[in-house]
Formats: structure tokens, C-alpha cells, sequence
């Protein structure tokens, strides 16, 4: 018998709102950040716990009204590094954790923080055998697709081998494979891996 359990938690978390960039959970990504309140939001993430919540803008280009230009869903992740470059710019390597749908987002001192609730859904009883013959056959799939094209990286190839699970490797493969912001965004959104 096949059953679902979801695990929800609510969390406050210093925001960064990202302009064409859509995270994922069990995705490392490196980011740049220029605009005060997300350098202000990453360093606030470094000493409160590590943990950022990044949501993509839906216009990428607006610099105004942000509370109104994010998308319901985007990943809380896990700060791994920061470095502050000579330029004012601050480098930023993090890793997403787990989806969450935003609450209310709103400016708290010099960046954004966002009331978030995270949405962890495991799938038991599932039959393994079955699983693991969906795994390869995507997979291989993939693998056919890289070979077409010079992107993505054959390194992408190699982290899919180590993934545990569907939902892992779809969230590896959309990141990787998906060009467009709004398809990636639309992935993102569906929490039933």
C-alpha cells in the first residue's frame, strides 16, 4: 500500500528575491549579489542558523516593489559560503534544502525577510524495483539528450548517478536541463515530487 506523509514547518527567513534565477532543492548555486538588501539578507542568514529562503521575482527586471513581484513557492537553503569581493559585490555559494510556499514577505531592517512554510512530501510503500527502473530509464534518457548537445556538462551526468530518489533527480535534471525561468518555476511549484 502506497502512502503519503507530508511534514510542514513554518519558518521567518532573511530573503533574497532572484532576478532570472530559479532554485531547487539539492541544487548548489553560486550567486552574485549586487542590491544591498540581498548582501544584507545573505550576512543576516550567516548569523541567525546558515538558512536563506530564495524566491525567484516573476519580473526579473523590477527593482521596486518587490513584496508584490515574487513567486508563491521558492527553497529554503542552507548559506555554505560568502565572500566579499573588492568591488562591493558579495559572492555567495548556497545549497536548497526543501521547497516552501511564501506567507507574507516584508522588509526587516535593511533587507527582506518572508514567513515561509515548508512542504516535505515522502512517499512510502512505493514498490523499490519499479523506482529504480523509472531511475535508469530517465537516466538514460538524459544521457542521450547530453550527447545531442554541448549543454549541459557531462560533471551533471556524473551527479545524477548518486541521486537517491525521483524526486531528486527530476529537481537535478530541471535545473540543469530547463532554460527558461517560467518552466523552471513551474517544476518548482509542484510539491508532490
Amino acid at each position: 500500500m502506497i502512502t503519503f506523509n507530508e511534514r510542514c514547518e513554518q519558518y521567518t527567513l532573511p530573503t533574497i528575491p532572484l532576478r532570472g534565477i530559479v532554485a531547487f532543492p539539492g541544487v548548489t548555486l553560486s550567486l552574485e549579489l549586487a542590491r544591498p538588501f540581498s548582501k544584507n539578507a545573505i550576512e543576516s542568514a550567516q548569523k541567525t542558523g546558515s538558512l536563506i529562503f530564495l524566491v525567484a521575482q516573476i519580473n526579473a527586471a523590477e527593482e521596486e516593489k518587490i513584496e508584490s513581484n515574487i513567486f508563491d513557492v521558492g527553497v529554503v537553503a542552507k548559506v555554505k559560503q560568502i565572500v566579499k569581493g573588492n568591488d562591493g559585490n558579495t559572492k555567495a555559494v548556497v545549497e536548497g534544502i526543501c521547497r516552501a510556499q511564501t506567507r507574507e514577505l516584508r522588509k526587516a531592517g535593511g533587507y527582506y525577510e518572508c514567513d515561509v512554510l515548508t512542504r516535505e512530501i515522502d512517499i512510502e510503500g512505493y514498490p523499490q524495483a519499479k523506482e529504480e527502473a523509472l531511475t535508469r530509464v530517465i537516466i538514460d534518457k538524459i544521457d542521450k539528450l547530453i550527447n545531442l548537445f554541448p549543454y549541459p556538462s557531462r560533471d551533471f551526468m556524473s551527479k545524477l548517478i548518486f541521486v537517491e530518489n525521483i524526486g531528486e533527480l527530476c529537481d537535478l535534471t530541471a535545473a540543469n536541463i530547463l532554460v527558461k525561468a517560467s518552466d523552471k518555476q513551474f517544476l518548482l511549484e509542484h510539491f508532490n515530487k
